[in-house]
């Protein structure tokens, strides 16, 4: 840069990071930050929904079901949320992430019985049907509760019924045994990626985009059961579905226990180990499970 003193001119440089040229330098640097994060979802978001749909043909549907119940896609997208937005964004919209988990019971039941009423018809228009009124379903119930002042009790208060009513609905649901699994050629691989990378790269960029409460009720929607769930569908059978769908609502309890510990262990530890204590307070609900299921056979016997 010059200046004129008198009728010299002199020139002065300005300090590193200022210019044009340190502008376009951050810009690439952003951009670069950007794709790689979203090259990290579209992986992760991949590989958890091959494993589960690999897990219902090999373990049975219900397994898949419990486990579809760990909350992976919460994990993923928590993170690189508090990556973009901080860990205090993040902490604000987990009581709507909580809340609207109901939301996400609520899709699943209205895909089950959507498929039941529609067995008639060719298994593709049945998922679509199945999807579109279940996804409607979900969107409607967060358009409704979008203006309640939630906090972490009155979102409790909400799903914690939601899960027992959603058990004794699918109660009656037995488990199917995958005979005949399908083989995983590189065009069902990309069926199977494509549509779990899709939907979690959108919902957790349109979370940061929406703010904590919109953000926090799309962080609720089924990104990775609902790519899982339509896999099993077509690739196999409604049926199939409605066996992981009845163990669905027990394992959705592991997602609510993370949610209500990511509200404490953000703001407190940050993203990397609040993401890590959040998870394991999650596991410990998967593991302690199985015995509550023995105290209930037990009862019952």
């Amino acid at each position: 840069m010059k200046r004129v003193i008198g009728t010299a001119a002199v020139t002065r440089f300005l300090p590193f990071g200022e210019g044009p040229r340190q502008d376009v330098l951050t810009k690439a640097l952003s951009g670069t930050k950007t794709v790689s994060i979203l090259l990290i979802k579209v992986v992760v978001a991949t590989a958890i929904v091959l494993g589960f749909s690999v897990l219902a043909e090999r373990l049975g549907p219900r397994l898949a079901g419990i486990l579809m119940g760990a909350p992976l896609g919460a994990l993923i997208s928590y993170y690189f949320i508090g990556q973009e937005a901080g860990p205090e964004f993040v902490a604000a919209g987990t009581p709507y992430a909580a809340a609207g988990m109901t939301g996400t019971l609520m899709f699943t039941y209205a895909y089950y019985r959507t498929s039941v009423w529609c067995t008639k018809w060719p298994p593709l228009w049945n998922a679509v049907a199945a999807t579109t009124v279940g996804v409607g379903t979900y969107l409607a119930f967060s358009a409704t509760i979008q203006d309640i002042p939630f906090t972490i009790p009155t979102a409790l208060a909400v799903i914690v019924p939601a899960i027992f009513i959603g058990s004794f609905l699918f109660r009656k649901l037995g488990d199917v045994k995958v005979r005949n699994p399908a083989r995983l050629s590189f065009k069902l691989l990309v069926i199977r990626a494509s549509g779990a990378a899709f939907l979690v790269s959108i919902v957790s960029s349109l979370a940061v985009a929406l703010g904590p409460t919109l953000g926090g009720l799309l962080m609720a929607f089924p990104m990775t059961l609902l790519p899982t769930m339509l896999i099993v569908h077509l690739t196999y059978s409604a049926a199939h579905v409605h066996a992981m769908l009845s163990a669905f609502p027990v394992g959705l309890g592991s997602v609510i226990v993370y949610i209500v510990a990511v509200s404490e262990t953000f703001p407190r530890y940050g993203v990397t180990w609040g993401s890590l204590s959040a998870l394991a307070a999650a596991w410990a609900y998967l593991m302690v499970l199985p015995l509550g299921f023995k105290m209930v056979r037990r009862l019952k016997g």
